[in-house]
């Protein structure tokens, strides 16, 4: 499939359509990537068994911190073509997209050099079990080297994405899960690798789809085109990403560590609410991603025509993906209530607790994000007093005081009922001042 036939133009013709064609493959990708990563837990479980396990998952917190925060500064990137791609002025797409590529592979090499020589630090301060220590630190230290063709992926796939191209990524990624999970068969199954075979099947994976993408940027025409020569940072553009893409990987950041904080304190309250709270979460993961692709809808929509001075059509995007969330949400909501005696009679009760009060709240999540004041007036230079970057720490701070004083409420619900609420206003305020 051609580049011209996967692009979207955001700055003319009718947006509800356009939005979800650009929407829905993003919530593709982030639910096949969640399913690739049941897959090698449940490989990992099966053949190679408990300590190895719990390595792998001993790991988890580990990377999800260090990736979120360079992830949140590819969307830095998508913004700053985006506003780029929307002003026509394209000496800055060029610019823009080879600093995004050399940020893109100086991070990934930290992330490396941090994952191969702090890997054991690393995890005896956060009270990794001495009796999988070892394989953890292996694993880790294996994960991390393939740490500059993840980064690549993700700041690519932010470029494409920045002129509507959200079908591509989805299957490289596709494509590179599958092999994943055949690896993970092949060197855990069959050769018996254990945890070492589970890290090497990723890295071959990540492999793939960053290379891949990496091709697809090098044969792109116009503006687009990488280009070895014209591989440069750029600090004017440097500032700009960073400036979108730190306050952003700070909150992934800091929603990771108040995320263990809760999960630890469900862990105490016995095995029939864990089974119950992850019956529920995985429903969760689902409805997060599907209703955070709008959110990256409305930021790149908005990007662009914010820079092409279109304010009504950032108004009218703004307005599309609220409608767009919200009827998706309450969709979810519905499918949930009505079904979920068949997901799982016994332990049902805790979990759809839980989520009968999500789903009605998690719009907030859809439609903002907190990143369209970054897209569109926060980058050119407006003074906007919005709530966003106090929220981001407020909210995981009501977690872990909630924890401290007196644990969990009886029912899980309460506690996503009163934090996605709060994302609901923190959100809506943010979207208020920004347009």
């Amino acid at each position: 499939m051609t580049a011209a036939k996967t692009n979207i133009d955001m700055l003319n013709g009718p947006l509800g359509r356009k939005i979800l064609r650009f929407a829905i493959p993003i919530a593709l990708s982030s639910i096949f990537q969640q399913m690739f990563n049941l897959a090698d837990v449940a490989v990992v479980g099966q053949f190679a068994g408990d300590k190895a396990l719990a390595a792998v998952g001993a790991n988890t917190f580990v990377i999800n911190m260090l990736i979120n925060l360079f992830v949140g500064i590819s969307v830095g990137a998508n913004v700053v073509v985006a506003n780029s791609i929307g002003a026509h002025s394209y000496r800055s797409v060029t610019r823009s997209v080879h600093t995004s590529v050399m940020v893109a592979f100086f991070s990934g090499i930290f992330l490396s050099f941090v994952g191969i020589f702090f890997a054991r630090p690393i995890l005896e301060l956060i009270s990794t079990p001495s009796d999988v220590l070892d394989m953890a630190v292996l694993y880790l230290q294996i994960y991390f080297a393939g740490m500059p063709f993840v980064m690549i992926y993700n700041f690519i796939a932010a470029i494409l994405r920045s002129k509507g191209d959200t079908k591509r990524p989805l299957y490289v990624l596709m494509v590179a899960g599958a092999v994943n999970v055949a690896l993970n068969l092949i060197l855990v199954a069959g050769f018996g690798m254990g945890v070492s075979g589970v890290a090497i099947a990723t890295v071959i994976a990540n492999v793939i789809s960053g290379i891949t993408l990496f091709y697809l940027l090098l044969h792109e025409v116009g503006p687009f085109k990488l280009e070895f020569w014209k591989l440069r940072v750029t600090p004017f553009f440097l500032s700009r990403i960073l400036r979108v893409g730190i306050p952003t990987g700070l909150r992934g950041v800091v929603f990771s560590f108040s995320n263990v904080c809760l999960q630890s304190a469900i862990n105490s309250l016995g095995s029939a609410t864990v089974a119950a709270s992850s019956i529920a979460l995985n429903y969760e993961f689902v409805v997060y991603y599907w209703l955070s692709s709008f959110s990256q809808a409305c930021v790149t929509f908005v990007g662009q025509n914010f820079g092409a001075k279109n304010m009504e059509r950032c108004r009218r995007t703004v307005r599309w993906t609220l409608l767009l969330g919200c009827s998706h949400a309450e969709h979810f909501y519905v499918q949930y209530r009505n079904h979920r005696n068949r997901i799982h009679p016994h332990v049902h009760g805790s979990g759809a607790s839980r989520h009968q009060r999500l789903p009605r709240c998690f719009f907030g999540r859809a439609f903002g994000n907190g990143q369209v004041p970054r897209s569109g007036a926060h980058l050119h230079g407006r003074r906007l007093r919005h709530p966003h970057p106090l929220g981001d720490f407020r909210v995981p701070q009501i977690q872990i005081v909630r924890l401290a004083d007196g644990g969990l409420p009886h029912q899980l619900g309460h506690y996503d009922f009163g934090y996605y609420g709060n994302l609901f206003l923190q959100h809506q305020t943010a979207e208020i001042l920004a347009v």
